[in-house]
């Protein structure tokens, strides 16, 4: 499920829910809190990474699965 955006977030989004390789895609939390790049951070100059991985987070949300949304909301620096 996709809801709004553009054709790259679509893209990202739906990625990451069928590969399930979210992490390795968008990244990830260290255990010091800092974020660990992904696979988009190569488009960085071009994209604001964390605009998209709040819309994964969204997506994922509205698929149910709180766990991952939560995650990425917080990866994101989303409150929600």
């Amino acid at each position: 499920i996709f809801l709004g955006g553009n054709i790259f977030e679509a893209c990202v989004s739906r990625m990451c829910f069928i590969s399930q390789k979210v992490d390795v895609i968008l990244g990830q939390m260290s255990k010091t809190g800092d974020r660990v790049p992904g696979l988009i951070d190569k488009f960085a100059s071009e994209i604001d990474v964390y605009q998209i991985i709040a819309r994964v987070a969204s997506d994922f949300d509205s698929c149910g699965d709180s766990l991952t949304a939560c995650r990425l909301y917080i990866l994101s620096g989303v409150s929600s």
